[in-house]
C-alpha cells in the first residue's frame, strides 16, 4: 500500500512541475508548434481550462 501512495505522490509532483512549466511558458514568447510545448499545453489544459 505504501508503494501505491508513493507512486501517486510522485505523479502529482510531476504534474505540478508540468503546470509550473506552463506558467513559465505563458510569460515567454514560445513556438506552439514545438512538440514539448505542445505536450505541456495538452496535458495541462483539462485542469487549467476552467480558470
Amino acid at each position: 500500500m505504501i508503494i501505491v501512495i508513493n507512486v501517486i505522490n510522485i505523479l502529482f509532483r510531476i504534474y505540478s512541475y508540468i503546470i509550473l512549466a506552463r506558467i513559465f511558458l505563458s510569460w515567454l514568447p514560445v513556438d506552439h508548434a514545438n512538440p514539448i510545448v505542445n505536450f505541456i499545453y495538452r496535458v495541462t489544459e483539462p485542469i487549467l481550462a476552467p480558470f
